[in-house]
């Protein structure tokens, strides 16, 4: 069935087809007979387009003459219109001058400005005449009365704020060709309006920090309103505003700055506090303000470059003051007393500091680092200074260093509390120079586009200062570059503290020490060096060396109250400085302070103690015997303490301990041992001894 149909489907195509094509021959011989008249029509027009040719290259050339005549004549017609029209505008010339003379016996401003317009077509027209110089002349003579005669009426209409009346003024202005005077008497109109504000407030009493934010208040609401009424004057109104407020800012009578400087010598907080204080309503001034300009900001920030520029003297004069209000003396206190004093202090002083930091980023948004640095540096150093001449008057008050009987170490723990104090000072000023250094980081990236000029132009910001001072970009570029790279920033305030820290330290070693220089001091005059009745001596230890020996075994008891707190000062201390006597260094990171500390009074016993002994003028064999009982006791206590005695010590303990027949042979066994000394030790004793 589906065959079938697709079978009579191509038959009917076939029968299309064929039908097709029958019409087409059919119709064959009618389709040539259309071609052969087309082309007999297009070889028609053909030639009569080449006849029309012809014809017009006949016309051209029969008519050339005429038009170049007709040419002429067209010129000549010009001409002779503009010498009418010059004519014209010289006689109109002469009349316009005397309307213009009219109207100004009239005061007739309108008028005036319609006659100047008219002339200065008319000269347009006579720039060729002989005298158009000296009608130029005086076409602007004319012109300059006019602006005399309208410029008051125009600052009537400013300051009454009548648009209508501005608005034909300043086409007046444009006619004559002065419509740039008209900035020139807007700026004029609102600078005297506005110095008359600034002197309503600058003759009272009050502070200017108290009644800057009330004169803001005041611009600001001109500036609202003539953003209105500017697009009557001007075609740039936002333009004109900014330049009017930039102008006042810059014209006012004394300035901000002579303001500030005068009532910061009343001001009982001081000037970077008083600046501080009107700094806030600048600030909320350029938020506010509708309109923008770098030029308007210089202004605003204007006031305050001095301050900001001069932030580090500035500041080291703040803390000189705020220092020497802390009267960091001890003259006449007790020891506790003095100690609480000094503890007091140093809170009080770093919190200057703190402020000193605010101040520095309140004024300058951080940029002013480098003067904060350099304040700091210079409060450091007077602070130290007072600090170690109270810690010399602590020590003298102490009375350690006379030569008087210090039965017990009771000035140590004064000393010790010194030290304590020193090692917290160090840890506060670590922590301030980290948090400037942090700072500084944070700030790098906007201060760098502040210093390369990359910041928002009509941004308002307080460190644009620096931009425009190369001193100040440059030393800032190399703060920050020092807090990027990890330099010391307060390498000054190290060496103060430095010398703080050692003073302390020679205070402490020294009281801890006096009670044992007191027990040695008349050890060489005993007379039991040369007498013990007979040839017996003691089996037992003098009282000076067992009350020294009992001292040391104290040690560790007066250490420990500052040590075994979480306060970690005291070792911080002694990581800074090394103890106060010979071949000591400073405390290693992973050094015990109070095994340190040991260890240096138990040396510089030692030491003392050789001195002593080198004082005794002459020693029996039994004196020779109980020193040497004596040396061994110390050497017993100091194994106590776990501190190892001196080769000197040993060796002189070894040498007292022999007979005279075994003297050198005894020397010759000797570790390090050092011949003078030994020959010294020979004499006392008075053993014949050759090495």
């Amino acid at each position: 069935m589906l065959f079938m149909k697709l079978q009579t489907f191509v038959q009917r195509i076939n029968a299309e087809l064929e039908e097709t094509s029958n019409q087409i021959v059919r119709d064959m011989p009618s389709v040539v007979r259309s071609v052969d008249v087309l082309a007999q029509d297009v070889s028609s027009l053909k030639d009569r387009m080449s006849a029309v040719r012809k014809d017009i290259e006949h016309v051209e050339t029969d008519t050339a003459h005429t038009m170049k005549v007709l040419i002429e004549l067209d010129a000549i017609k010009g001409k002779m219109e503009a010498t009418s029209a010059a004519l014209q505008e010289a006689d109109n010339w002469t009349t316009l001058s005397a309307d213009a003379e009219e109207a100004f016996r009239s005061d007739d401003v309108r008028k005036a400005a319609a006659t100047l317009l008219g002339m200065r077509r008319s000269l347009l027209v006579l720039s060729d005449v002989p005298d158009h110089a000296q009608r130029q002349q005086l076409l602007s003579g004319l012109e300059s009365r006019l602006e005399a005669l309208i410029s008051p009426k125009l600052l009537m209409a400013m300051e009454a704020h009548n648009a209508d009346l501005a608005k034909e003024y300043t086409m007046m202005f444009g006619d004559i060709g002065r419509k740039s005077q008209i900035l020139a008497l807007y700026l004029q109109c609102h600078k005297a309006a506005a110095q008359d504000i600034w002197a309503s407030y600058t003759q009272g009493t009050a502070r200017v920090a108290d009644w800057l934010p009330l004169f803001y208040d005041r611009l600001l609401q001109i500036a609202h309103r003539e953003i209105k009424f500017c697009p009557s004057l001007f075609s740039d109104p936002a333009g004109a505003v900014t330049a009017m407020l930039a102008a006042v800012l810059t014209s006012l009578s004394p300035t901000l700055k002579d303001l500030l400087l005068h009532d910061s010598r009343t001001n009982p907080g001081g000037c970077l506090a008083l600046v501080a204080a009107t700094i806030p309503a600048a600030v909320n001034f350029a938020t506010a303000l509708p309109v923008s300009s770098p030029a308007l900001l210089s202004g605003l920030v204007g006031g305050f470059t001095h301050f900001q520029l001069e932030l580090g003297p500035l500041l080291s004069a703040e803390f000189d003051g705020r220092i020497a209000g802390l009267q960091i003396s001890v003259a006449g206190l007790s020891p506790d007393d003095a100690v609480e004093l000094l503890r007091a202090k140093v809170p009080l002083f770093f919190d200057i500091l703190g402020e000193g930091r605010r101040y520095c980023q309140q004024l300058t948004d951080g940029a002013g680092m480098s003067g904060l640095i350099e304040a700091i540096s210079f409060a450091m150093d007077r602070f130290c200074a007072a600090y170690s001449t109270a810690v010399e008057d602590l020590r003298k008050a102490c009375a350690i260093d006379g030569d008087g009987d210090i039965e017990d170490g009771s000035s140590s723990s004064y000393s010790f509390s010194i030290v304590e104090l020193c090692g917290d000072i160090i840890r506060r000023t670590d922590r301030l120079e980290t948090t400037i250094r942090e700072a500084a980081v944070a700030a790098k990236a906007s201060l760098t586009a502040v210093l390369d000029g990359e910041a928002g132009v009509d941004r308002f910001s307080l460190s644009k200062y620096c931009a425009d001072n190369a001193v100040a970009a440059s030393t800032l570029r190399q703060t920050l570059v020092d807090a990027d790279s990890g330099t010391p920033l307060l390498p000054l305030p190290r060496d103060a503290l430095q010398e703080l820290n050692r003073t302390a330290h020679a205070f402490a070693y020294a009281s801890v020490m006096a009670p044992i220089a007191a027990r040695f001091r008349e050890v060489s005059r005993l007379p039991v060096w040369i007498d013990l009745g007979g040839d017996t001596f003691s089996l037992s230890p003098l009282a000076y060396v067992t009350k020294i020996g009992e001292y040391l075994l104290t040690l560790p008891q007066q250490l420990e109250p500052f040590l075994s707190q979480e306060d970690d000062a005291f070792a911080i201390a002694l990581r800074a400085c090394s103890a106060p006597f010979e071949g000591a260094g400073p405390l290693k990171h992973d050094e015990n302070a109070a095994d340190a500390w040991l260890n240096a009074v138990c040396h510089g016993t030692m030491e003392l103690y050789r001195k002593t002994i080198w004082a005794i003028p002459k020693l029996s064999t039994p004196g020779a015997r109980q020193l040497s009982t004596d040396i061994d006791y110390l050497c017993n206590v100091l194994s106590a303490l776990d501190v190892a005695t001196d080769t000197d010590v040993l060796n002189i303990a070894q040498l007292l301990s022999c007979t005279p027949e075994e003297f050198a042979s005894s020397a010759a066994t000797l570790r390090d041992a050092r011949p003078a000394e030994v020959a010294k030790l020979a004499a006392m004793r008075g053993i014949p001894y050759r090495p």
